[in-house]
């Protein structure tokens, strides 16, 4: 089977990525970006533990800071793409894990290759999935992780601001019935 072309959330992660090993502003300077040269992003398990304890730090900071209000940080570009970075961050070092390439999706490739998936238009959190495994794969479903929405539940979840994943399981993670799998794996290019 061929592989999957790339989309543009594939060269914008990578962008990201490139960015952050050279010591470049990522997508023009994100917030965090010190703390996070300083969490050793070296694509580990425990560099997503070290990635967990900075936004703990960033919630306290918000909370004493008496800026935590979700509405006003995501209006911030800063803000934003720091969550962005941390997604694709997340998404590449759980591909890596489990031996795949990440392939990202923003909301119009999803409605098209899953339209029984229900996405809501205007939440940031679902505006772009990563898929991991091919369509030749023998198991019935393919992974489909929304990471904004755990690093949201972290620095804004509460008992008033519930987050609830996409679909029935915990942690932003949707699965899509094999015989509705539209995603193959990259050919190994990055």
């Amino acid at each position: 089977m061929s592989a999957s072309p790339l989309t543009p959330l594939d060269y914008i992660a990578e962008g990201y990525w490139q960015d952050f090993l050279a010591g470049r502003p990522i997508a023009g300077g994100i917030a965090y970006e010190t703390e996070l040269h300083n969490c050793a992003l070296d694509e580990s398990l425990e560099s997503l533990q070290r990635i967990d304890t900075l936004l703990s730090q960033v919630r306290r900071d918000m909370i004493k800071g008496g800026i935590w209000n979700e509405a006003t940080l995501l209006v911030d570009e800063h803000y934003r793409n720091f969550m962005v970075f941390l997604a694709f961050y997340a998404g590449r070092v759980l591909a890596q894990q489990w031996q795949n390439k990440p392939h990202w999706y923003g909301q119009f490739e999803l409605r098209k290759r899953y339209p029984e998936l229900s996405l809501i238009t205007d939440d940031f959190y679902q505006h772009m999935a990563v898929g991991y495994g091919d369509n030749n794969a023998a198991t019935d479903a393919l992974p489909l992780f929304f990471p904004l929405e755990p690093i949201g539940l972290r620095l804004f979840g509460n008992i008033d601001r519930p987050f609830e994943a996409l679909q029935g399981g915990t942690g932003g993670e949707w699965t899509i019935p094999s015989s509705q799998r539209k995603i193959a794996r990259f050919n190994g290019s990055s």
